[in-house]
């Protein structure tokens, strides 16, 4: 955080003042999350009518599990008796998630994830259920994992209370390790939603949100829900100090870091990413590499966006360039010059007029243009092609991407100069119109990048770390 201030020196007192307190308000606004043994460590959340949920269900966690057991509780609400209408989330023995409905006398319905949850890292699950419909969905980091319409239990109303950390019955089936962020809605929130908002802290009040730990109070026994509801827990043979835990997990801002050798992502083919009159392509880099080096590029020399390096082998230097045909001399390159080892925000609108291209270039705000292309249309790069960061397409596995790329967006429509100032320093939700593809790089782990918007153009990371390569942006 930087702050600039000009003060008379009379006021430097208050300023300290302030300052100092500043100071304290930030270092209190830590992250926390809460840390469960796996001996008899839970939390109890007394019933109320809003947990009294009778048709649809989203339940959604951060996890960092230490062991993982057959039936091991996560969250639950849930008595002995099995009142019809209790559900609970539990982990199987080959650590899938497993969740189930019960309609009274032990009776039981349940569905699992296809994949299973790893140890020792931070990993968000989601599930989703729909009485109307018997539809379970499943999804791990923000990607659909299952779904499954086997589960014909429905949820209802009961006076169960309800769990974090053990699934209400069984007596030695505890969750181990962390969790934070549990959320419970009495909706069912959309993959755009759950992606969305995985990564940010909530406020308490949005809609159909009926409980919302987020686990930062830091200290005593009660864990309080953030929403109007007051469904506050109560620890249970836990810690009112050293179960408390700091978690990085939000408040942060991640971008991903390419060596420039053979690091890239690759996208599926979606029809999302077919354009066909207008484009825009934006992000923010932090380029080292001395010769031409991609952002993006669509199929076999489709619309792409490439930066020509500090001392290029074609044309000029420490330019952008609309790059859409194998030719490099054909390329149209800006007139203004970026800035190597430093974060550049670039963008480029092409507009198709019928006879050739209009090209706009935009380096931190400040348009570049026009440049006109003697290309007739906007090319996708072939049929059902796939698309990438950092590489040159399919038609050239070259030309990577030696440094930082954060919040890279593209758009089927011509963004005005005023629209790209205007959200060049802000994350987007992914619904805005005609945002076709948006990665913020807010993963921060994996080798799966999400697209935040409902196309789901979501990316696999090649020949990169699942770990280092995630850097703070």
């Amino acid at each position: 955080m930087l702050i600039f201030i000009h003060v008379m020196k009379s006021n430097f007192s208050n300023i300290f003042s302030f300052l100092l307190h500043l100071c304290i308000t930030i270092a209190v606004a830590q992250n926390n999350a809460l840390d469960f043994d796996g001996s008899n460590d839970y939390i109890q959340i007394t019933d109320d009518n809003s947990l009294d949920i009778s048709s649809s269900i989203t339940i959604s966690a951060w996890i960092y599990p230490t062991n993982i057991a057959n039936k091991d509780g996560i969250l639950a609400k849930r008595t002995s008796t099995e009142n019809s209408g209790d559900w609970a989330l539990r982990f199987t023995t080959a650590g899938n998630l497993r969740f189930y409905i019960w309609d009274g006398d032990a009776s039981n319905g349940s569905t699992s994830s296809n994949s299973s949850i790893s140890l020792n890292t931070w990993t968000h699950i989601s599930i989703t259920h729909d009485n109307s419909t018997n539809t379970t969905k499943f999804y791990i980091n923000g990607l659909l994992d299952n779904t499954s319409t086997s589960l014909s239990k429905n949820l209802a109303g009961n006076n169960s209370n309800a769990y974090i950390g053990w699934d209400g019955q069984q007596g030695d089936k505890f969750y181990t390790g962390k969790m934070d962020e549990i959320r419970i809605w009495d909706d069912i929130r959309t993959q755009t939603e759950i992606k969305a908002n995985m990564h940010t802290e909530l406020s308490g009040s949005e809609a159909n949100l009926v409980a919302y730990y987020n686990f930062n109070d830091g200290s005593g026994t009660t864990p309080n829900d953030l929403t109007s509801n007051s469904n506050n827990g109560t620890m249970t043979n836990m810690d009112a100090s050293s179960d408390w835990v700091s978690n990085n997990l939000f408040a942060q801002d991640y971008a991903l870091d390419f060596d420039g050798t053979n690091d890239q992502i690759q996208i599926a083919y979606n029809s999302s990413l077919d354009v066909s009159d207008q484009v825009t392509i934006e992000a923010w880099v932090k380029p080292s590499r001395t010769d031409w080096q991609t952002i993006w590029m669509k199929g076999t020399y489709g619309y792409g966006l490439a930066l020509t390096g500090s001392s290029t082998s074609c044309q000029s230097s420490l330019k952008l360039a609309f790059w859409d045909q194998a030719a490099c001399a054909s390329a149209i390159l800006s007139t203004g010059t970026y800035i190597n080892n430093e974060w550049n925000h670039v963008a480029v609108t092409v507009i198709d007029n019928g006879s050739n291209l209009t090209v706009y270039f935009y380096i931190n705000g400040v348009y570049d243009g026009p440049h006109t292309s003697s290309q007739t249309a906007i090319s996708n790069g072939g049929g059902s092609s796939v698309a990438y960061i950092s590489r040159q397409g399919v038609g050239c596995n070259c030309n990577f991407m030696d440094g930082a790329i954060d919040e890279l967006r593209v758009w089927n429509d011509v963004r005005t100069q005023a629209e790209i100032k205007a959200n060049m320093h802000t994350e987007l939700s992914g619904s805005e119109s005609n945002l076709v593809a948006y990665y913020n790089f807010n993963d921060g782990r994996g080798t799966s990048v999400l697209d935040l918007t409902s196309n789901n153009n979501n990316g696999t990371m090649t020949n990169m770390d699942a770990s280092s390569d995630w850097t703070n942006s």
